[in-house]
């Protein structure tokens, strides 16, 4: 399996004290985020899957890690992850995607924000299409419609359980 991760669950996986999103089942803050990642990525390694990254949500993540070290520590230390680039097959199926937008009116919203965050959107969901990604894991409303019009399943840290061995750590810390 191959998953690939925007830069909303890659910052929380490299920036634990990042701001958690609010999980919509409860209309409050997600705990755990950081444990809910890390379990996908050991469930994924374990599996001797792949996570890609695009490039792209490299940048993003990077610019919210108190340390550019340990987060390339982390990126670098685990089997699974991969960060995967923006290229000339990828330049092509944007292209195509953004072609048939314009022919349907849809390539420009004002409910998806300006444009310029719009074409990175589509840049990455487009990376993770190309690099063969079977699921899409984003926090992002955008980012979620974007990949889901190009066919991509999505996923989130909300649908993430916490692992039991960080649950545990954390009833402990707790008692």
């Amino acid at each position: 399996m191959i998953v690939a991760l925007d830069n909303t669950l890659l910052t929380l996986l490299l920036n634990p004290s990042a701001k958690p999103p609010v999980d919509p089942n409860t209309g409050v803050p997600l705990d755990c985020c950081d444990a809910r990642v890390k379990g996908l990525i050991e469930v994924i390694e374990a599996r001797s899957g792949k996570v890609i990254i695009p490039s792209p949500s490299l940048a993003e993540a990077l610019v919210a890690v108190p340390s550019l070290e340990r987060a390339l520590e982390v990126l670098n230390g685990s089997t699974a992850i991969g960060v995967v680039t923006f290229d000339q097959r990828c330049a092509i199926e944007l292209a195509d995607v953004t072609r048939r937008a314009k022919e349907k009116g849809t390539l420009v919203s004002k409910e998806f924000g300006p444009r310029q965050a719009i074409k990175n959107d589509r840049q990455i969901a487009i990376t993770a299409k190309v690099n063969k990604a079977d699921v899409f894991y984003t926090d992002d409303a955008r980012q979620t419609h974007f990949a889901e019009e190009i066919g991509l399943p999505v996923k989130h840290t909300w649908d993430l359980p916490i692992p039991a061995k960080y649950a545990h750590g954390r009833l402990n810390l707790i008692d």
